[in-house]
């Protein structure tokens, strides 16, 4: 979704990458927390304003791409980093919508929208309350990574899903197989960002064929920037994706070339 940033759901070791809300809701949502009750109650905006502040809307853990629920509106004020309480409430700081006025800390019942003032200094933003509590600690994830395993597993369901207005850029039956391409990275480079890898060189790790249905099924060295071109019959590159990886024992799948 170009132009947003979205809430995805992610294991603590890389893997399992995943839409968490979908695409209800405003542009941007950031700042989640969950609830002793059982929600991931997020700010969210259509634009940001200087501290990230914006409305708080929330969805269930146990349905959160089918129970997204708008907590606050405009006339509530703006709010920054929710954080949860023991009884299900929340911290919360809140300032006024139109511009002036600092942040103070309120407690926030999520399901009946009571605010109750904690802390409220005018000359200063207090943001980032965090309460200090005996917490449970949270169910755990299975995961099939294997530290051991070599090699991870790309797949993709149709190349020719694409995000072309016109569909004619890439008829069906054009590209005949996919290319992995090893990103190797500078070694002066201090900091490697994963989005976008600081590459010194490309080197060409192989070539399969897709299958008629546009799809295919590929083993690449786990833990490794690479990026995927399409080829037609003549070996000609048609698209090339941004750089992407896969774990140890992973299989990523991708509904269409990124």
């Amino acid at each position: 979704m170009a132009g947003h940033i979205a809430l995805m759901g992610v294991n603590t070791d890389g893997i399992d990458l995943a839409p968490f809300c979908g695409s209800v809701g405003r542009r941007i949502k950031h700042m989640p927390c969950v609830t002793k009750g059982g929600l991931a109650v997020f700010v969210e905006a259509e634009t940001v304003p200087w501290d990230g502040a914006g409305l708080l809307s929330c969805v269930s853990l146990r349905r959160p791409l089918h129970s997204y629920r708008q907590i606050t509106t405009a006339a509530d004020g703006l709010f920054h980093s929710p954080s949860p309480l023991p009884d299900g409430r929340i911290l919360v700081s809140r300032r006024p919508t139109g511009g002036t006025g600092s942040h103070g800390v309120y407690s926030m019942d999520p399901l009946s929208k009571r605010l109750e003032p904690i802390l409220h200094d005018p000359r200063f933003h207090s943001i980032q309350a965090r309460t200090i509590a005996p917490t449970a600690e949270p169910d755990g994830r299975s995961s099939v990574l294997t530290p051991e395993e070599p090699l991870g597993k790309l797949y993709c369901l149709d190349v020719y899903r694409t995000d072309f207005k016109d569909p004619a850029w890439l008829p069906r039956g054009t590209a005949k197989k996919v290319r992995v391409i090893e990103g190797i990275p500078r070694k002066t480079a201090a900091i490697a960002v994963a989005s976008a890898p600081q590459v010194a060189q490309r080197r060409i790790l192989g070539e399969a064929p897709l299958a008629e249905d546009g799809s295919f099924n590929i083993e690449v060295p786990a833990n490794l920037p690479i990026q995927l071109q399409l080829l037609n019959e003549n070996g000609m590159a048609l698209r090339t994706c941004g750089w992407i990886w896969t774990r140890n024992h992973e299989a990523q799948g991708l509904h269409r070339l990124p």
